[in-house]
């Protein structure tokens, strides 16, 4: 019998799959029709980028009106990524004048360093990793760059001591999260972290400042904790 007409998440796996190598095709060998919930879909599990290069590739078709929206879906995200970086630039800038050494984490640096082309991966908000030792010097650059917490601490020392993260939003709104660890609780303590800033990822540009994020280990450390915690 023939295959069955593959599912929306079918065709978000095998747009995920595009231009890896031994990549895996769930339903027959494709082309994938790209449906309206396949669009709404891919903006929840954010592979609008992935989607869209599929497109581009030949592995996802459909019709003219799926696929305007697919683009849609995907200009709408890469706006919120633009308004994303520019918030990590204005932080990472704070960071530098303050002498606080900062790592780059998740959607913003996995864009940069893990795709051919940082669009492919888009993101919501904004992570930044210091070390716990620089918790009041970061906060300090933070607030004289012009952010703010929404939330109070609820005991200072604590979160020197053991907090993963502390939120803080840009003048213009967008979201930043500081992490002084990439686990919380007791996994974070198991995770050396000294071995973490040991390494860096190679250097990219973001908005004409030098950034780094993890080394390639340590980026696959934080998705896997990201992943189960």
């Amino acid at each position: 019998s023939p295959d069955p007409a593959p599912s929306a998440l079918d065709v978000l796996r095998a747009a995920a799959a595009v231009g890896l190598p031994g990549r895996h095709r769930p339903i027959g060998a494709g082309p994938f029709v790209l449906s309206p919930a396949a669009v709404v879909m891919s903006t929840t599990h954010r592979v609008q980028g992935l989607v869209c290069a599929a497109i581009d590739a030949g592995v996802v078709v459909g019709d003219d009106d799926v696929l305007a929206s697919a683009r849609a879906a995907h200009v709408a995200a890469l706006r919120t990524c633009l308004v994303s970086e520019g918030t990590a630039l204005l932080a990472l800038e704070a960071f530098a004048r303050h002498d606080v050494e900062a790592r780059v984490l998740k959607g913003v640096a996995i864009s940069h360093l893990d795709h051919d082309d940082p669009a492919e991966r888009v993101f919501g908000d904004v992570d930044v990793l210091v070390r716990r030792s620089d918790h009041r010097a970061a906060l300090r650059a933070l607030v004289d760059a012009g952010f703010t917490r929404p939330k109070p601490p609820i005991r200072s020392w604590w979160e020197q001591r053991f907090a993963k993260a502390v939120v803080f939003r840009a003048p213009w709104g967008a979201e930043l999260d500081v992490h002084f660890a990439i686990a919380g609780g007791d996994f974070g303590y198991r995770i050396d972290h000294d071995r973490l800033w040991a390494t860096a990822s190679r250097e990219f540009d973001l908005g004409g400042h030098r950034a780094r994020g993890l080394d390639a280990e340590g980026r696959l450390l934080q998705a896997c904790c990201h992943g189960v915690l």
